[in-house]
């Protein structure tokens, strides 16, 4: 396969695949995004729901409300 020059414009693309690396400066969608692997940024902001079917590992959470079975605590908790 011949590489492409910088492609600068590509009107809507109805799908894109891609098997490598993609790096992309601002990603916006009205639907989904998956992944099967780790997920891994600097900051995730939602105005929705966060939902995990395993474990939530943080420095810091905060929140106005906590709903479950169990929460467990290592350190200090602040209300």
């Amino acid at each position: 396969n011949t590489a492409q020059p910088t492609i600068t414009s590509t009107g809507t693309l109805v799908s894109l695949s891609v098997s490598g690396n993609a790096n992309v400066g601002n990603l916006g969608t009205a639907g989904l995004i998956t992944a099967s692997g780790n997920i891994q940024g600097g900051n995730i902001v939602t105005a929705g729901q966060v939902s995990a079917t395993g474990n939530i590992t943080g420095g810091n959470i905060s929140g106005t409300s906590f709903t479950g079975t169990t929460i467990s605590i290592t350190g200090n908790i602040t209300a």
